[in-house]
This record gives structure tokens, sequence and C-alpha cells, in this order.
């Protein structure tokens, strides 16, 4: 039997050293379960989304107040303040189905009742268009669509400030969405713009994979999800929207 000394004079316990062949490192680390992820995602997407539109409302009313202040005509600035936050209070209805709806027809519904407040609701609709499902922001792109028939020079130059705007910072489906917006609401002064934007395309499209693949990392939000078949179509609505705009 071994003899039982102070706890200072017994072997010290060898840990293994991550620099030794012989030993294994073992590391636990926790995970969420699946049904914990998909409580968690939709709950957080949707409070980000709702965010991201509600300060589309919040904003223009402080610059447009810093604006007319600054030029002594505050008795103008309160008068349309009282009328934009009349008219937002009355599109919230319609803007809460719109970020609510799981089928087209709700969400092209809500997003044609927005479009009929004019100019108000543009702002609104691209931050839709920028930050939703594909659903919602595909009903956004036709709200805006229809309010480019009577405000064409506010949607397009709306719209026309995405390819300076950090495009990296968005998927492939919503660089697609800005592409054909362009198009069908044939905003011609975002020609020059839409050509340099093609040229990119055109070279991520037809350059080997590896300079693809980076091209790709520096155009789009989750490039990696990305296949030959999406660069394809969008280089296709490129080229449309392109031949449409030079007419």
């Amino acid at each position: 039997m071994a003899p039982v000394g102070d706890a200072d004079d017994q072997p010290s316990e060898r840990l293994p050293d991550g620099n030794d062949p012989n030993t294994v490192t073992i590391r636990v680390v926790w995970l969420p379960s699946q049904s914990e992820k998909e409580e968690e995602k939709p709950k957080n997407k949707d409070v980000w989304e709702r965010l991201q539109v509600l300060s589309a409302f919040v904003m223009p009313l402080v610059l447009v107040g810093i604006a007319y202040f600054a030029t002594g005509k505050a008795e103008t600035y309160i008068n349309e303040t009282k009328l934009q936050i009349t008219s937002a209070k009355e599109m919230m209805p319609a803007l809460k189905t719109l970020l609510d709806a799981r089928t087209d027809s709700e969400a092209s519904s809500a997003a044609m009742v927005m479009a009929s407040f004019g100019a108000q609701a543009i702002l609104p609709l691209w931050s839709v268009l920028l930050n939703s499902e594909p659903i919602r922001g595909k009903a956004a792109q036709n709200g805006l669509l229809l309010l480019a028939s009577f405000q064409r020079d506010t949607v397009c130059d709306r719209a026309k400030e995405f390819f300076s705007e950090h495009p990296q910072w968005y998927t492939f489906d919503i660089h697609q969405r800005v592409v054909e917006l362009l198009s069908e609401a044939k905003c011609r002064k975002s020609l020059d713009a839409l050509l340099k934007y093609q040229e990119k395309i055109t070279r991520i499209a037809e350059s080997s994979v590896p300079n693809a693949a980076k091209e790709a990392a520096d155009t789009f939000a989750k490039s990696e999800e990305l296949g030959r078949d999406n660069i394809k179509s969008l280089k296709k609505s490129v080229d449309k929207g392109v031949q449409v705009l030079g007419k």
C-alpha cells in the first residue's frame, strides 16, 4: 500500500500537452438545439426587419426638420410634418400587413395599398425590398414599380444609389430585384451605373472558378451560396436592363 503523505508530497497530475503527439485534447462545445435555432432566428430577423423599415419613416422627418428650421421656415415645416405623420399613421396597418405576410397575395395587396400613399411610401417600400424575405421583397418591388409610373425620378434615384451604397452587403436575390426594378421602371438616368455593374457581373460570369469566387465575394453577401446558374440569371437581367435603358 502506498504511503499517505501531505498533499504537497504527492506527485502532481500531468495534464495533456497540446504539443505532445501522444496526447489527445478533447474540447466540448455547446451548440443550440435545432428547435432553439428555429425559435430564435425568425424572431430576431423580424425585429431587425421592423426596425430597418420604421427608420425609413423617422429619418426623413428629422432631416426635413433640420432643413426647414435652418432656413427659418418653421411654420411650413410644422404643417408638412403633420401631413407626413398623418400619412405615416394611415400607412402603418398596410406596412404591418406586408411585414407579416406569408403569401404572395397578402404581400402584394399590402404593397399596393402602401403605394397609394405616393412618395411617402417610397422609403418604407425600399427598406422592405432590401431587408425582407423573397415574398415581401418581391411585393415591395412591385409597389415601387407602381409608384414609378407617377414618381419615376424619385424611385429611380433611390434605386440607382444601391450601386454606390455597399451593394456587397446584400444577397444575390436583392441585386436581382434592384436590376429588375431599374429595367421595368425605365430608369434611363441609371444607365451609366448599370453599365459599370454589367462589367463586374460579366467578369464574374466569364472568369475561372477561383477568380469568379473572389469577385463574387466582393460583390454579394453570402456569395458562397451562389452557383453559375445564379450569375447567368443575373447577367441576363442586367443585359436586358442595359438594352432597355439604352433605347
